[in-house]
């Protein structure tokens, strides 16, 4: 069913008051036009909607049907920020968070960029995939994960699964659906939702717990998916593993996911970095046959030739050719079939024989080919001299050494510079290799000091585009650091001291409007630390103390103040207060440490007080409660328990007279006597109940009768 301004999109309802007046759903909050109801559960629901200006989100909503727990608002406005600090073109992009409402009706938004594309689950439909766009994929999805996963607090997104990568239209691989995600303070979240589809979860979900290893199950049984072209329940066998056999996949790759896939997490990869690096080494790439190797041996002479090299420094093809260049009072050694190289007697220490002169190295390409590997030189056993190291004719690294230490001018693909007895000293340029698939590998431009990194670095995209500024100190960040959106806005600016983040950092957006400054001491949050909103309007103010929350504070678009937490040490929560228009809502410790809930109107009166098990009301609620009337009289006590209403609950005249005696059982149902009086104390009326049901004798006035 399609967005109406006549109907909810979901029930075809009446819309009143921009909100479905049968299910609840909303209708335009914040201006995003909800267009349909892609999940929910208990705490909210996630929407397809649409922006002011046009584009599709995804918007999340949390929900308090009732009274909304200070903690709680907390969380959801600390994810908002968590969210936005990720910014990758392979996860969705931040776009708003904002609240409507107040009181009770209070709900908060948070509002996500939609990718186009489509889903590995949707393409599976019209392609199939081979063995090395498995790997593909694989990579860009570990290469995602790993960034989640070694962020300080962990992130596990608990869905992995097709229809939650998809392929942008500009060939990116994204994860979306972080409605199931949750960031971690342990290796092992414990005691976690029971989340997770059929298949894709890993055994260990289904009872609630999750660690780094989950999110790569997941991906595992996605790529089983693909191969099989049927969905990985469909392929489980009696012990609840996945049936590989009938899969088809290259020995490597099955090997990967078997040990991805097993039902026993300790078995498993301790998570995406090591299954991506595990994934690498199961390649096992095919060599390249005649046509590679004439054309290897090529590009071979034509990158030396770029390298400043001379063309009579590559060997001889012929192995027997090593010994005419064996210098003189050396023989030659090893084996023509992998390394040639030459031997001198030992000069004493009861060492026989020493490599001195040249040594060469061949890799096999099958029925009987090979090319030169590399090219060392050696002077009383120690390297000293020039190396070069070839892969399939391609040169891969050229050095020089001085009595076995790296010393002079180095070059390989990742990086090039010069070494001085075994360290680096001097400019160096270092290529990231191991990167996120969803970046590209940037150029760190500096200098080395003795083999510690010094002055100021610079990164850049390949094209030149500066990304960051770091300055060194010792092989430590010194001073301050500055990052740039790719439009040239600067992103960040903090200070480090002996590699500790110290004094003020700033974050913006790629507007230029601020949206973080926090105060950092010993690389610990001490201080004031403020976020703003999309338009730049303070958000929330947090105060830390060596990195704990000491006090929380939310703010409305307009500057006031709706909700302050008041923790009473560091990390440890003692009051948090929610401001309305109607009053306000207090959740603090009472005696013996419990967490009672007090409601307050907007005159400041008190008018109900009652148990909230946590603080967060995530569990039942066990206690006496009361509440007041306009003039602060006591008009109703009881007691609850689980949440309902037990024992003797008592209703009160103004002046303080007992006005109604009810009695329910431990389930809520009436159960005994149910007594009426008027204000001077007399009868009006008394009945019984049994289990909820009427019972026994009753009497109105001078009517009774007897119930049978």
């Amino acid at each position: 069913m399609t967005a109406s301004a006549s109907g909810c999109v979901r029930c075809g309802a009446a819309v009143l008051a921009g909100r479905c007046a049968a299910c609840g759903v909303a209708a335009a909050p914040g201006g995003y036009r909800v267009e349909r109801v892609l999940a929910e559960d208990e705490q909210g629901r996630v929407y397809l909607a649409r922006a002011p200006l046009g584009f599709e989100v995804e918007l999340r909503e949390l929900l308090f049907p009732r009274v909304p727990e200070g903690k709680a608002l907390a969380a959801f406005a600390r994810e908002a920020q968590l969210l936005r600090s990720l910014r990758h073109r392979a996860l969705p992009e931040v776009i708003a968070h904002f609240s409507e409402g107040d009181g009770p009706g209070l709900r908060l938004y948070l509002a996500q960029r939609r990718l186009e594309g489509r889903s590995l689950e949707e393409e599976l439909a019209a392609r199939r995939y081979g063995a090395e766009e498995l790997r593909a994929v694989a990579r860009e999805a570990l290469a995602i994960l790993a960034a989640l996963q070694e962020r300080p607090a962990p992130i596990f997104h608990r869905d992995v699964q097709p229809k939650n990568l998809l392929r942008t239209t500009s060939g990116v691989l994204c994860l979306t659906g972080f409605a199931s995600a949750r960031h971690a303070a342990a290796p092992v979240l414990r005691d976690a939702t029971v989340t997770g589809s059929l298949g894709y979860a890993a055994p260990e979900q289904l009872a609630g717990e999750v660690d780094a290893t989950t999110d790569v199950y997941g991906l595992a049984a996605t790529l089983v998916h693909l191969a099989a072209r049927r969905p990985p329940w469909e392929l489980l066998g009696p012990d609840r593993r996945l049936d590989l056999s009938r899969v088809r996949l290259p020995p490597g790759l099955r090997r990967w996911l078997e040990r991805a896939l097993h039902p026993d997490p300790r078995r498993r990869f301790s998570g995406a970095r090591e299954a991506l690096e595990a994934l690498e080494q199961s390649v096992g790439r095919r060599r390249g046959r005649v046509a590679t190797i004439l054309l290897g041996a090529t590009a071979a002479v034509v990158a030396i030739a770029l390298l400043g090299l001379r063309v009579d420094e590559l060997w001889r093809p012929a192995p027997d050719g090593l010994g005419e260049k064996c210098p003189p009072g050396a023989v030659l050694g090893g084996t023509a079939l992998d390394e040639q190289f030459c031997l001198m007697a030992g000069r004493g220490n009861g060492v026989k024989n020493v490599k001195h002169g040249p040594s060469v190295k061949w890799e096999s390409l099958g029925d009987g080919a090979k090319l030169r590997s590399s090219v060392q030189h050696y002077k009383d056993g120690l390297l000293d001299g020039l190396e070069l190291v070839w892969h399939l004719g391609l040169l891969q690294r050229r050095a020089s050494y001085r009595a076995g230490q790296l010393h002079g001018p180095s070059w390989t693909h990742a990086e090039h510079g010069t070494w001085v007895d075994g360290q680096k000293d001097g400019p160096w340029v270092q290529t990231e290799r191991e990167v996120p698939a969803f970046t590209t590998p940037n150029e760190w431009s500096g200098a080395y000091e003795r083999g510690e990194k010094t002055g100021v670095w610079r990164v850049a995209t390949p094209e030149g585009r500066l990304v960051s500024e770091i300055a060194f100190a010792h092989d430590k960040p010194e001073g301050k650091t500055v990052e740039w959106y790719p439009n040239g806005m600067k992103r960040l600016e903090l200070e480090y001291r002996a590699g500790r983040r110290v004094g003020l950092a700033t974050t913006w957006r790629e507007d230029g409007r601020l949206s973080q400054t926090a105060t950092w001491k010993d690389d610990e949050m001490d201080g004031l630390c403020t976020g703003y909103d999309l338009d730049g309007a303070k958000e929330v103010e947090t105060v830390y103390a060596r990195g704990k929350e000491v006090s929380v504070k939310h703010f409305r678009p307009d500057g006031s103040a709706y909700g302050e937490t008041v923790y009473a040490s560091p990390g440890a929560p003692l009051r948090t207060e929610l401001r309305f228009a109607e009053g306000k809502i207090a959740v603090e410790r009472g005696p013996g440490g419990a967490w009672v809930k007090t409601l307050f109107d907007e005159k400041g009166r008190k008018r109900y007080a009652g148990p909230t098990a946590d603080g967060q009301g995530s569990s039942p609620s066990n206690g006496p409660f009361r509440e007041w009337d306009e003039a602060g009289a006591l008009l109703r006590e009881g007691q609850i328990s689980n949440d309902k209403v037990v024992g003797a609950l008592k209703t009160f005249w103004p002046g303080g007279a007992l006005r109604m005696l009810e009695q329910y059982n431990s389930e809520g149902r009436a159960d005994g006597l149910f007594q009426q009086l008027d204000e001077r104390g007399h009868t009006i009326s008394t009945s019984w109940f049994l289990d909820g049901a009427p019972s026994g004798s009753w009497a109105i006035g001078a009517v009774s009768a007897t119930q049978r």
